[in-house]
């Protein structure tokens, strides 16, 4: 995000150092060329288009995910939930003992720091 900031930083100082004549020759000049108007036009099109399509398919996987949850998933059995359970870490690619709390050892509890910060 502060690439964007930054790019509309220099963009401001730049306009404010072009004297206005100069920045009414430009906007002339670019409406007196169709070309070079369409092709702007063309380009805040696909970037907006763009943008609506993140927006609407972030929204769309949420609203089916929660939907999922709230109407297939309890009549899920319970099999096949503890089947997709172990699947899902797979899926979000995390370690296989991430998720259980025994999975390190009792050699942990025995750190340097272990008198200083007892563990009940």
């Amino acid at each position: 995000m502060d690439k964007h900031t930054d790019i509309l930083y220099r963009l401001a100082r730049f306009l404010a150092g072009v004297p206005p004549d100069t920045l009414g020759a430009m906007v002339l000049f670019a409406l007196e060329n169709p070309g070079i108007m369409a092709t702007l036009f063309a380009v805040v099109l696909f970037v907006s288009k763009y943008v609506v399509g993140l927006i609407v398919s972030t929204f769309l996987a949420w609203y089916g995910g929660k939907m999922l949850a709230i109407h297939v998933w309890p009549r899920l059995p319970s099999r096949l939930r503890q089947l997709l359970r172990r699947v899902e870490g797979r899926i979000l690619l995390q370690p296989p003992d991430q998720d259980r709390a025994g999975a390190r050892g009792d050699r942990s509890a025995f750190s340097r720091n272990s008198k200083r910060h007892p563990h009940w």
